[in-house]
């Protein structure tokens, strides 16, 4: 029987909690916010909590988590998941027509990301990479609402879907060098990341955007090759993860420098 003890179910993997703070951190930061953009800030974590809950019951976590915890999952998830749909639509009311249409991209991307968790793609890195957008996404409403233009509110999302891209390559590596007989991704992995760096300095230069936002990406990018390139292997992922929160951190710091002052 499930812990009698056990009052909630929350998320396993640590670096999520950074995938969801940072970017509405930058989406509060990025304007003067208000009501709604609190509203829209606490949506998302409110949403953020109710997906261990949800894993629970599509079986992601197991045969044996979806009987032991699925009546506490059940009960989570319809608290967690109105208390959100409440929230959220509280939010829209009070928000600007552009932060209403902005929705429609979280959207979409917690559509994706519920069909990969369904599909048990939600662990491969390609899953990783369209939940860490979906995580991205959820500053857009928040910015928006508190007075951010679409441009910014656009770049900071950028910055945040391709910092978390690069961070699920260096993971995906590292994890790879722990599993018998599995081929070195290092090199592999290490070109992915940099690709993905020239990806946002590119657009960002193209869109005329201050140095400081494409320079903000190099942080994560430096710190993905690194992990890529270097011999650590899966028993090194706690102190990867304290790596990751400084190069998130000093992403945070660029990106609110080069979008507030430019």
């Amino acid at each position: 029987m499930a812990d009698a003890t056990k009052r909630f179910l929350w998320p396993r993997e640590h670096g999520a909690w950074g995938q969801m703070a940072m970017p509405l951190a930058t989406g509060l930061a990025l304007g003067r916010p208000g009501a709604a953009a609190w509203l829209f800030a606490l949506a998302g974590a409110l949403a953020f909590l109710a997906h261990e809950p949800a894993l629970v019951l599509l079986g992601t976590r197991g045969l044996r988590s979806a009987r032991e915890d699925g009546p506490l999952a059940r009960r989570l998830l319809a608290t967690l998941g109105g208390a959100t749909a409440v929230v959220g639509l509280a939010a829209a009311v009070l928000a600007p027509p552009a932060a209403r249409l902005s929705l429609a991209v979280p959207a979409g991307l917690l559509l994706a990301t519920l069909w990969l968790a369904r599909r048990r793609l939600e662990m491969t890195t390609g899953g990783e990479v369209v939940i860490g957008a979906a995580m991205a996404s959820s500053l857009l409403p928040v910015a928006l609402s508190g007075g951010a233009s679409p441009r910014a509110a656009a770049a900071a999302f950028g910055v945040w879907a391709l910092s978390f891209a690069m961070a699920a390559v260096a993971v995906e590596a590292v994890l790879a060098r722990g599993r018998p007989g599995a081929p070195d991704l290092g090199r592999r992995n290490a070109l992915l990341a940099a690709s993905l760096l020239a990806l946002g300095v590119g657009t960002a230069l193209a869109a005329g955007l201050p140095w400081l936002v494409p320079a903000s990406l190099l942080p994560t990018a430096l710190f993905g090759v690194a992990a890529c390139l270097g011999r650590s292997g899966p028993d090194r992922l706690k102190q990867m993860g304290w790596g990751l929160v400084a190069s998130t951190s000093a992403t945070l710091a660029g990106l609110l420098w080069g979008l507030r002052g430019g």
